[in-house]
């Protein structure tokens, strides 16, 4: 009798212990405790209208899939007003212009792979993004990048299954990119530097400056130089005659890149620098390069059909005999986009065409 007396209390001591742990689950609960997060990073994007921008330049780089995925990341998460005012400050309508190559470095700079909540925000605390470069979080907290402005947090911990998002108010940039970036703001180098159908020649100028001091760059020049005309391949002409960054040496891409740039030496007759405007491209015309060659001008543009082109040629080797004005093959490009971009210190030609380094031969 005294063991089943003994069995039954057990069993109800065993029932009110439980009962007693739901309870007091229960009271947490109802105390505010925190739920378990059942949102993605990605999700919690998607969901927030003043993210929608970021949103799509995640898509357009590719990065939404790594938001997704499992694992301990952080998302610094730039509203949409953030990426309106770099727009602003860049002159750019919108991204689509933009090198996927830079875009998709300022974006993983905003992602960092661990998680990184509020309180580890401490003035003079670093930490290494996606990317691969650091930033310093400073007094507020803010983050100090290499934008021009500060980042400062709108919502903090936001709790995702694969992490944590911040909501700030500036796009982060990394410092390399940065310092790039407000260089050559404003300049014919901006576009050439940012632009997406320019990043073969803006990765030839890289190469070409590779370990030079400022005064002795492509970039340097294309910055602190007035009066500049650009005459710019696109990528699609790089590809087309099958050249990437690596076909080239550091030494052949500075000499063809210099005698795509022509320094003053217009007539000024429809602006106010001294470039190379559409009335001074005319036949037999010729001007002196950044490198030391010569460039010869046709311009035919009656005689030529209005599908093919503006009917502006350059040649860049002297192997074009004027007198011949019914064939083209010898000229080294065409003009194909005339004023492509307009900037403080020069224009840009957009080209079909690869001009040829400037040799002993090439002036006239």
């Amino acid at each position: 009798m005294k063991k089943s007396i003994l069995k039954y209390f057990k069993a109800f001591t065993l029932i009110g212990v439980m009962a007693s742990i739901i309870f007091i689950s229960s009271c947490s609960d109802d105390d505010g405790g925190e739920p378990a997060p059942t949102e993605t990073i990605w999700e919690i994007v998607e969901g927030r209208d003043n993210l929608s921008s970021l949103e799509s330049e995640l898509i357009a780089v590719d990065l939404d899939a790594s938001l997704q995925a499992d694992g301990e990341l952080t998302l610094f998460a730039p509203t949409n007003a953030a990426l309106s005012t770099l727009l602003g400050t860049l002159g750019l309508e919108d991204f689509s212009t933009v090198s996927d190559d830079i875009a998709t470095a300022v974006l993983a700079y905003h992602v960092a792979n661990q998680v990184i909540a509020s309180s580890d925000l401490v003035e003079g605390a670093t930490f290494t993004t996606l990317q691969g470069e650091t930033f310093e979080v400073g007094g507020g907290p803010s983050i100090i990048s290499g934008a021009t402005s500060d980042a400062t947090f709108s919502i903090t911990d936001i709790q995702a299954t694969n992490g944590v998002v911040h909501i700030i108010d500036v796009v982060m940039v990394p410092p390399t990119i940065g310092a790039a970036i407000v260089q050559t703001l404003g300049t014919v180098a901006q576009p050439v530097l940012l632009g997406a159908d320019f990043s073969i020649l803006a990765s030839g100028i890289a190469k070409a400056d590779a370990g030079k001091d400022e005064a002795e760059t492509i970039l340097g020049a294309l910055v602190a130089a007035q009066d500049l005309t650009v005459f710019a391949p696109t990528n699609a002409t790089f590809e087309a005659a099958q050249i990437t960054a690596e076909t080239l040496t550091a030494a052949q891409w500075d000499a063809y890149i210099r005698n795509h740039v022509v320094v003053g030496q217009g007539g000024g007759t429809d602006d106010n620098i001294n470039t190379l405007g559409p009335d001074d491209l005319t036949t037999g015309s010729t001007f002196n390069t950044f490198g030391g060659g010569s460039l010869l001008f046709f311009n035919n543009t009656d005689a030529i059909p209005a599908d093919n082109g503006i009917g502006v040629y350059i040649d860049s080797n002297g192997d074009v005999d004027l007198a011949d004005q019914t064939t083209y093959t010898n000229f080294d490009a065409e003009v194909a986009v005339v004023d492509a971009v307009s900037a403080s210190n020069g224009r840009i030609h957009v080209i079909a065409g690869i001009l040829a380094p400037a040799t002993s031969g090439t002036a006239r």
